[in-house]
């Protein structure tokens, strides 16, 4: 009984908050407080699963998933995002990989997620003309848009590094073409006295283009 009351409270609150679409580009930027920021539109199933660059004995594997009705205490307000993990091998050597993540779940809070995972996803690109620009995208197109990190680095994350990425089929075969873009803020470590070690961090996934095909 205690668990039927529970998940009656859960329903019973989401269905009292205003649902906004959180992938419409006309509510970017806006915070209703206590509203749910849905994906009203599944916009995002296009992406879930795992996708496959091969390029000789150097490859790429992204997995996509969804959590959905996170709480975000900075803006109270409910949302949608996606997760995502992947494992990156250069001329047979693996370079990173974060695969064993992609099930892993760290409860209802939206600042667990983006601090834990590797590949995070709670934004979209509106609009073609964005960067990285997308000259075969249509007017409207959206592209989804994950902050990108790795597991070594400390502090965590990658300052701005980020995959972008564009569903599309060709030949009847799903694909997903992937922006590996970095906005130019990059992690700069230092010592115990904040004095800088590097001022560049490469990273293990290079900067560029890859087409993934759906496996």
């Amino acid at each position: 009984m205690k668990n039927y009351s529970i998940l009656f409270l859960v329903c019973f609150l989401s269905c009292k908050a205003q649902i906004i679409d959180k992938y419409n580009p006309d509510n970017l930027g806006s915070f209703i407080n206590g509203a749910y920021y849905k994906d009203v539109t599944n916009f995002r199933d296009q992406f879930v699963g795992t996708w496959l660059y091969t390029n000789g004995n150097t490859s790429l594997t992204i997995m996509l998933g969804k959590r959905d009705y996170l709480f975000d205490p900075g803006y109270n307000i409910h949302e949608d995002i996606m997760v995502g993990a992947y494992k990156y091998i250069e001329n047979g050597v693996e370079k990173v990989n974060t695969l064993y993540q992609i099930d892993q779940s760290y409860g209802n809070n939206i600042s667990a997620y983006a601090a834990n995972f590797y590949l995070y996803g709670d934004y979209f690109k509106p609009y073609p003309t964005n960067t990285p620009v997308c000259s075969e995208c249509n007017v409207d197109e959206r592209r989804m848009l994950f902050s990108l990190a790795e597991p070594d680095k400390i502090p965590f994350g990658l300052g701005d590094h980020c995959l972008i990425i564009r569903r599309f089929t060709e030949n009847g075969v799903d694909k997903i073409k992937v922006w590996s873009y970095d906005y130019g803020n990059s992690l700069v470590l230092v010592d115990e006295n904040d004095n800088p070690i590097q001022t560049q961090i490469p990273n293990k996934l290079p900067l560029g283009e890859f087409i993934l095909i759906k496996q």
